[in-house]
């Protein structure tokens, strides 16, 4: 499917499941939902960054590698890393868990936008849990602008997005508006940077078990 002249996507059908796989197979972005908040899809190649790169008006930063499981994780970082927490990833993935680890030498640029880090999660979301089974990996960012607010509805996306992206989910029942949790582990010690579904108090706890 070349050409969208309908953009919405219905995931609450097996035809709509197949529809946004195949349209990310062909390279395409796809704005729908996820089990944190509002998102954009695509496969993690070099043509995919550079147009999340032009929709979002940002160039600098690498983008979140949405994995199917932990085996696929380890393939981006470096050996050890997760290894290290294996406790903490055994219990929160899949799950609104999002991990940034020093990345595996040899990634290309598109991967990590120059940088030594990668951030990774396994989520606990049916569709996506679906479509990873085949796909692996895809690239996924929140559904704004650079510098903007996360938006919490469909409605709230700026239009411009609205207008440059291939296709739209429709189905928004699994959608969430919590953020996952964001840790760093990159220096070989647990950091939250940010907290979501997952508060400091249940890592912490997780670790002591």
């Amino acid at each position: 499917m070349k050409n969208l002249k309908d953009k919405s996507v219905n995931w609450g059908t097996s035809q709509g499941v197949q529809l946004f796989t195949d349209l990310l197979k062909e390279n395409k972005i796809i704005l729908g939902p996820s089990d944190t908040v509002l998102g954009l899809y695509g496969l993690p190649l070099q043509e995919v960054f550079l147009g999340l790169n032009k929709l979002k008006n940002r160039c600098e930063k690498p983008y979140l590698l949405l994995v199917r499981d932990q085996k696929v994780a380890a393939e981006y970082v470096k050996k050890g890393q997760l290894e290290k927490f294996q406790k903490v990833f055994d219990a929160c993935w899949p799950g609104p868990l999002t991990v940034i680890a020093q990345a595996k030498e040899g990634l290309p640029f598109w991967i990590t936008s120059g940088q030594k880090t990668v951030a990774l999660r396994v989520p606990q979301h049916r569709i996506l849990k679906e479509v990873l089974g085949s796909l692996s990996t895809l690239f996924s960012t929140s559904a704004n602008l650079a510098g903007q607010h996360v938006p919490l509805q469909i409605e709230d996306v700026d239009q411009s997005i609205r207008d440059s992206v291939d296709a739209i989910v429709e189905d928004y029942s699994l959608q969430s508006s919590v953020p996952s949790t964001l840790i760093d582990i990159s220096s070989g010690d647990l950091k939250v940077i940010r907290e979501g579904v997952y508060t400091k108090k249940d890592l912490l706890k997780i670790i002591a078990e």
